[in-house]
């Protein structure tokens, strides 16, 4: 579980006033807040952390002397702007590999002796995803932001490595209404209604399907792709990680063994066990887990929509251990089916039986979740101490202040 301070960060002033500052970035996560209070800063900040992370571990090329503006440069791949940061800012990521810090405008890392940290597939998937459904040749447009630019990477490997294999017994995109597959000929996903059975591209379907078409497709895809065994993972490595692969195991039989793999695809015996058990020289080169950042899921969906798709992502959280969900929203709908997730973990850990409501892969006890509420420069938890869920107040707030209209309206019908 990682830990994220913000002080003195673009529109976050005072930040967490609880654990000195230090938010808890758990297994579902959920930032709320008005527009521009400052959710997608903290989501983009955190990904930009997890990354710097994820690339030490790696051994990626990164400067010994990295400094705070290589941090500043690093941010403004993520649209985070310059002006954000100032000689108060007050940055720090607690994570399991490294410790980040920007503070008095320097920057400093401490890596720890963590063995648990395992490499990560970070996605951030932006509110802007439409883009990426409706423009053609996205992908040869110049000086695309980076999310953007990830994001269409993802969907082209997408189209051709998932859209050909979804079926109806093993898809997880839950579009039950529609189907989708994937025009070649045209470079084009083709989304079927099937009642109708009538065919468009998906750059002339409906702003909803346009928004979660992106969104679920990548989801879909890459949380498949890191529970794929281990062989599955390594056939898609580069000549030169293979290289540092056989390089860094130490026994010759398993050596042998992964290097007849290598050249010749050929399954020896009991391959997956001598990979697992060799999985520490293998977790610097292939993705264990799934970190999904996602703004605005109900981005231009009805309501049923954005329950079937807030179980979804959890859904995925769910399929891993160390999978994360991050989520900035302005909908009380994805906060009131994210509180029934949490509702009906809480009283399955209490020995109950919720599964005829929220099954099991969709249920989060509240120890997994976080919950947060921006407002004017502060950030405070909105889980109830007591109740162990989210506030009431907070999702349904919007709805009493139209009721109380509604009810001063009809006072005057009715005076």
């Amino acid at each position: 579980m990682a830990k994220l301070r913000v002080k003195n960060f673009g529109p976050i002033k005072e930040g967490f006033s609880e654990n000195d500052g230090f938010m808890e970035i758990r297994k579902a996560t959920v930032f709320i807040g008005e527009q521009g209070a400052g959710k997608s800063t903290v989501a983009k900040l955190y990904s930009t952390f997890l990354w710097l992370e994820k690339a030490f571990f790696c051994g990626f090329d990164i400067p010994s002397d990295f400094s705070a503006q290589d941090f500043i440069k690093l941010c403004s791949n993520q649209l985070i702007p310059d002006f954000y940061f100032s000689a108060k800012t007050d940055l720090k990521y607690i994570g399991d590999y490294c410790h980040f810090s920007l503070d008095n405008e320097k920057f400093t890392i401490e890596f720890t002796d963590n063995e648990k940290y395992t490499r990560p597939k970070i996605m951030y998937i932006p509110s802007e995803r439409n883009l990426v459904s409706v423009l053609e040749n996205v992908d040869e447009l110049k000086r695309l932001p980076t999310m953007l630019d990830l994001l269409q990477k993802e969907i082209r490997k997408a189209k051709k490595g998932y859209i050909p294999n979804i079926t109806e017994s093993n898809r997880t995109l839950f579009l039950d209404k529609y189907s989708i597959k994937y025009d070649s000929s045209a470079d084009s996903i083709i989304v079927t209604e099937k009642e109708s059975n009538v065919s468009v591209p998906l750059n002339m379907s409906s702003s909803g399907l346009q928004s979660v078409i992106p969104l679920m497709l990548v989801t879909d895809f890459l949380g498949l792709e890191v529970e794929k065994s281990v062989s599955e993972k390594l056939r898609n490595l580069s000549p030169a990680e293979r290289d540092s692969i056989l390089n860094s195991i130490a026994d010759e039989s398993i050596v042998k063994n992964i290097d007849v793999f290598f050249t010749s695809g050929l399954r020896t015996k009991n391959l997956e066990e001598k990979l697992e058990d060799n999985i520490a020289a293998l977790n610097k080169y292939i993705n264990m887990r799934f970190i999904n950042i996602v703004e605005e899921p109900e981005q231009n969906l009805y309501p049923d929509y954005q329950k079937k798709i807030v179980e979804s992502l959890v859904l995925h959280a769910n399929q891993s251990q160390g999978n994360q969900l991050l989520i900035t929203t302005h909908s009380p709908y994805v906060l009131g089916v994210l509180n029934n997730c949490i509702y009906a973990g809480n009283l399955t850990k209490q020995g109950k039986n919720t599964s005829g409501v929220i099954p099991l892969n969709h249920q989060i006890p509240v120890e997994n979740a976080s919950a947060y509420k921006i407002e004017n420069g502060k950030i405070r938890s909105i889980i109830s101490d007591d109740l162990h869920l989210i506030n009431n107040s907070e999702i349904d707030g919007c709805s009493e202040m139209i009721n109380a209209d509604y009810q001063k309206l009809e006072d005057i019908e009715f005076a």
